[in-house]
């Protein structure tokens, strides 16, 4: 069974969609192993350390700039 979030990393996803002004929809939170071993994923989002948020286009880089600000990485666009 997966973890819930760590609380770090909830709280630094609560500051980056505070300071980007609108909700942010989340694509994948806490994934279980198996499930992570299927699509070739890291052990972050078992570990309740990752998560894959969806946004508009246009709002990418800056959504980017602000998820760095508050330490996230492995930022990447698909």
């Amino acid at each position: 069974m997966a973890k819930p979030f760590q609380d770090e990393t909830l709280n630094r996803l609560i500051k980056v969609r505070e300071c980007h002004g609108k909700p942010i929809v989340i694509n994948s939170g806490c994934c279980c192993p198996a499930h992570n071993a299927r699509v070739n994923a890291t052990m972050t989002h078992a570990a309740g350390q990752a998560v894959d948020v969806q946004v508009a286009l246009g709002r990418a880089c800056w959504l980017i700039q602000i998820a760095q600000q508050e330490d996230f990485t492995g930022i990447g666009l698909k």
